[in-house]
């Protein structure tokens, strides 16, 4: 009656709907994975809809009701319940209990709201305090539902030990190092006994100048094990980071292109952090931690030798210590995540600024949007005073049971001897051994946060390494393909996914001749540019659909048919580097000649020559900033510089005017189509007048086709698409 609501982490900005139904599910005895749930639901880089959760609720049995509630009301919910908050977000409603509203947030974990926050949150400000709610009541096809949980266990020590037996000679110093490091450390306490017990006792000066020096010797000897163990650290950990960045980044590059359709940056950007923060552990606290298990063996076996009632007091406070310090675990994560939100904020809030500035001074709107930076600032300073305050309580608490445990310890000791049970030497040496447990005894609450928080990163990161590669996809599939026949489209048809999909393309049948021009005109959003990315494999099709000849599209490997295809997209973009890099994208070493062959094409080489560093000039983000038009024609040199048997250009010269567009188009058609299959995606006449083929999209289907003129001589789609564009013109 009383169990703690069970919360789960969402790993994506955009896993708030389905990480909480896997909350409602646990609550009610099911246990099922966040991949399972997310199979049954449509996203979008701005995650799911109140109807996908809906549907996928439905689906395992649930009966649901989506509805509006008015904060007075919402007593009377079913709870626990799934609400809309932020307008932007879905947590889970389970308690209402004195004023207190009780949410499990995927992002923050279990928070209690006064009912002034909730309503704030919850309605978005609504003056009738009325906001949106999922209500689920299991029924009993739930009950009866057999759920196998394929989550995804996740082992840190496994992935740890993966990359470090990849340096397994490193490693073996490394060890050896802590193991030489603990003998020194053993041997220590026992020298400054004997120095005061033996050598001050006796008045022994010459056994006193021995100790002494043996001591100089160990302590010579322990740094240089120490210098000699950092250094491997340094080694192994910068080894172990390139290789897990290296597995990442090739893991991404193997992926279907349509992943990156339903990731924002910020979640590609995050799990780049979250290898940083595992390096990090791997490289820091983990190492650290066998240290300080050596050393804590190491001493805890000394104080054991020499007192085991003060053994006894060590182990029972410090006990209470860690107990204590791990009671603000979940809080001290709860601010974590709630100040890594705002941070980013914050953040992207400058950038916006920034790169917003002219808009900004033209619209008179500086007040505004400093005012909406001030608002984030108060939350970061609230956040940070709250942060600030648990801190300085939970220090408090654990430097007094610290002092506390010294204190206890010291009378012991001090009691034994006066007693005569204790020399001055065993006294001195136990409160040494004391001051160097307590360092691994914070190195071990250090790394089970670590641990925390590395195991969250490796989550999302796992997620990542468990979709399916590109290349898994195209197995047994053909790894040559000649461009000798037709391309072929029967029938296609395609929707993207998700609720209430419409169909695009609807059993388009085309063809596209070896060797010549089509060109495909079409009002916007009839389908063009969407049989382009079909065109180059961005998402699956149903088998041969398209076919090369004999060939159908869906058997030829996508690195294999993507070579024999150069394209100009719309949202084609340019990196930061050199003028000849961008071009010849694919090449370590671009051929100038060629280079500067398909600038001449693209009518850019006279803007490049009057640069000062000509083809080395710097663009991108970081580099010479270019025009429109200007990175069109680059992008229109790069897709020439593969020359590629079959080149799809979608409104390639879109941003050009007329007298750059005819030189390049007069260019194309000279020097480069000759015996190439080319694929056009165009509105202006100009571009598409001179091509073998014209076909005419609308509304997902091909109307017309033809030439030029045959088509004008009908007077139907095509000719009132030029006529409208003749009466603007």
């Amino acid at each position: 009656m009383f169990k703690k609501f069970p919360v789960y982490r969402q790993q994506d900005s955009q896993d708030c709907g389905p990480a909480c139904l896997k909350m409602i599910f646990e609550y009610y005895g099911k246990k099922i994975s966040l991949e399972a749930l997310k199979e049954e639901m449509f996203f979008t880089k701005h995650g799911v809809s109140l109807f996908s959760i809906d549907n996928a609720a439905q689906k395992y049995g649930f009966e649901t009701l989506p509805c509006e509630v008015s904060i007075n009301d919402i007593k009377e919910a079913n709870l626990p319940a799934i609400i809309h908050w932020n307008s932007e977000h879905f947590v889970v409603l389970y308690k209402i209990r004195e004023g207190q509203f009780s949410i499990a947030d995927p992002t923050f974990g279990l928070i209690n709201y006064k009912k002034s926050e909730f309503t704030k949150c919850w309605s978005n400000d609504k003056e009738d305090g009325v906001g949106i709610m999922l209500l689920l009541q299991p029924t009993r096809r739930f009950e009866e539902l057999v759920i196998q949980d394929s989550s995804s266990k996740i082992n840190i020590y496994s992935f740890i030990k993966k990359y470090l037996l990849r340096f397994k000679k490193l490693w073996f110093q490394f060890l050896l190092g802590v193991l030489m490091g603990g003998v020194v450390l053993y041997t220590i306490p026992l020298l400054t006994r004997a120095i005061v017990d033996t050598g001050i006792h006796f008045k022994d000066v010459n056994l006193i100048y021995i100790i002494l020096l043996g001591q100089f010797f160990l302590y010579l000897s322990s740094a240089t094990i120490e210098f000699i163990r950092r250094w491997i650290i340094v080694n192994l950990s910068s080894k172990i980071s390139v290789n897990i960045l290296s597995d990442f980044l090739i893991k991404m590059m193997r992926l279907p292109l349509r992943f990156f359709d339903t990731k924002i940056i910020g979640d590609i950007l995050q799990r780049i952090e979250d290898h940083e923060r595992i390096e990090a552990f791997i490289s820091g606290s983990s190492l650290n931690f066998l240290i300080s298990v050596v050393v804590f063996i190491t001493f805890i076996t000394v104080l054991f030798i020499f007192n085991t009632p003060i053994f006894l007091v060590f182990i029972s406070i410090s006990s209470l210590y860690i107990i204590y310090s791990l009671l603000f675990q979940s809080r001290r994560a709860a601010l974590d995540f709630k100040r890594f939100n705002n941070m980013a904020q914050n953040r992207s809030n400058l950038i916006e600024i920034i790169q917003g500035m002219p808009e900004i001074k033209l619209s008179n709107s500086e007040k505004v949007r400093r005012q909406e930076w001030n608002k984030i600032q108060e939350k970061l300073f609230n956040l940070n005073m709250e942060s600030q305050k648990l801190l300085q309580f939970q220090d408090l608490g654990s430097r007094l049971i610290n002092d506390l445990k010294n204190i206890v310890i010291t009378a012991i000791s001090a009691t034994a001897v006066v007693a005569g049970e204790f020399t001055i030497g065993q006294m001195i040496t136990i409160q040494f051994i004391i001051g160097q447990l307590n360092v691994p005894l914070n190195d071990f609450l250090f790394f089970i946060r670590s641990s925390q928080d590395t195991k969250l990163s490796l989550k999302r990161i796992s997620d990542i390494h468990q979709l399916q590669d590109e290349d898994s996809l195209d197995e047994n599939k053909s790894s040559t393909i000649k461009m000798d026949n037709d391309v072929v489209i029967n029938n296609l048809s395609f929707s993207y996914e998700g609720e209430g999909s419409t169909e695009v393309l609807k059993n388009l049948s085309l063809i596209i001749p070896k060797g010549k021009i089509t060109a495909i005109v079409g009002s916007s959003g009839s389908g063009k540019t969407t049989l382009m990315k079909l065109l180059l494999k961005y998402y699956s099709i149903a088998n041969n659909s398209i076919l090369i000849g004999d060939h159908d599209l869906n058997n030829i490997k996508s690195e294999v048919w993507r070579a024999k295809c150069g394209a100009v997209l719309q949202e084609g973009f340019l990196f930061s580097d050199s003028i000849s890099r961008n071009v010849a994208l694919s090449d370590e070493f671009p051929n100038i000649e060629k280079v500067n062959f398909v600038l001449g094409l693209a009518n850019l080489k006279e803007f490049v020559d009057t640069l000062p560093q000509g083809l080395n000039t710097k663009i991108g983000s970081s580099g010479v900033d270019l025009s429109v038009g200007q990175k069109q024609r680059l992008l229109i040199a790069r897709a020439l510089y593969k020359d590629p048997e079959f080149l799809l250009l979608d409104e390639a010269t879109s941003s050009l005017d007329s007298r750059n567009e005819k030189i390049i188009s007069e260019n194309l058609y000279d020097y480069f189509f000759k015996g190439k299959t080319v694929l056009i995606i165009a509105h202006r006449l100009s571009t598409v007048k001179n091509a073998h083929k014209i076909a005419v999209l609308e509304n997902g289907n091909i109307v017309e086709e033809g030439t030029h003129s045959e088509l004008l001589s009908l007077k139907k789609q095509y000719y009132n698409l030029i006529n409208n564009q003749l009466e603007l013109a």
